[in-house]
Order: C-alpha cells, then structure tokens, then sequence
C-alpha cells in the first residue's frame, strides 16, 4: 500500500511515526507470541526420550533438512506402496508439529538428536495481519488520548478500550491467542 487511511487524512507509508508503530507492533506481536511467524531456517539439538516422536519447537513444519540421531543421519521414510520392504521401512515423517521415526525411537541420551527444519508460514496469515493492523489503528490514535481511559462532551461519553497486559487491543489478542506458543520446550 502506497498510503494508509486514519481516520482523518491519508498518511503515507514514509510517515516516520507510522513506520515506527508498524515495526513496534509487529515486534510486539512475535514476543507476545513467543515465536516467529514468517517461514524460518531452524535448528534445534535436543535430548532422545526414547519416544518414537518428538514435537519440535517451532511450527508449522513445512520442510525437514535434515536429522542426525546419536551422530548417524537418519532418511526420509519412503512412502508406502507396494514396493517398501522391512529392509527399507524406516526413517522418519514429519507433520506440522512433530518428527516421527518409523523402526526405532529417540533413544534416551543428552543432546543426541539434531533436527535442522524450516517451520512458519510463507504468507502471513490474513488474521494476523488484521490483528496487527487493529493495533497499529489503535496505538496510532491513542497519542490523541493518551492517559484518558474515557471522555465525556456535552452530556455524552465515549470509553476507550482497554488493552490486556497493557499493550493491545483484546480483540486482537482473541485472534492471536491461536499462534501463542504457551508450553516450553526442552532441550
């Protein structure tokens, strides 16, 4: 977009004040999420639990580079079909949160798995960029009422919303809430 509309006149994307939101809201989204959302380059070292899965921190998964387990690389599992034997069963699949084995396990051990993957999205999802906008739309207004959580004219009120945490809008952390990364990872 060449300009953005604000309510009351057209601002270009050159406004320093509006960039500055833009990038501060945008900052502000990832931490509270707790994760990246762009499609990234990862690699995570981890301890085997002896699982024969193994959930890994970042997601959506959308491609795996590679994985060494205990210092051995480990192949793709080929798909299944009429020519898969016992001697080429195994290797590992991967879904959008997880890296599963197929013949064995993790085996239980200190950072004794290596999984380097790409996870995240290529586009940004249209309800993550609604929200952002939603909060750089409010964050840009508020330098008119800074500190004022309501306002009365003439016999008439108006209430500002009140942001969770201090920093956005709750509607837009409604939306978010299904990106939020919440449990921790291990290593």
């Amino acid at each position: 977009l060449a300009a953005a509309y604000t309510g009351g006149a057209v601002v270009g994307i050159t406004d320093p004040l509006l960039s500055r939101i833009i990038t501060a809201a945008s900052t502000a989204i990832q931490s509270w999420l707790n994760r990246t959302i762009a499609s990234t380059d990862y690699t995570e070292v981890r301890d085997g639990q002896n699982m024969p899965q193994m959930v890994l921190k970042n997601y959506p998964v959308t491609a795996v580079q590679t994985l060494t387990v205990q210092g051995l690389p480990i192949q793709p599992r080929p798909p299944y079909g009429p020519d898969v034997t016992s001697a080429n069963f195994g290797g590992y699949v991967f879904d959008a949160n997880r890296i599963m084995l197929s013949g064995y396990r993790f085996p239980r051990g200190f950072q004794n798995v290596i999984v380097q993957y790409t996870a995240g999205y290529a586009t940004t999802p249209a309800d993550v960029e609604q929200a952002c906008i939603d909060i750089i739309g409010d964050w840009f207004k508020y330098r008119e009422r800074i500190g004022l959580s309501s306002m009365g004219i003439d016999g008439q009120s108006v209430s500002f919303d009140r942001f969770l945490n201090g920093q956005m809008p709750n509607r837009a952390q409604m939306i978010l809430k299904q990106y939020k990364r919440v449990a921790p990872m291990t290593p």
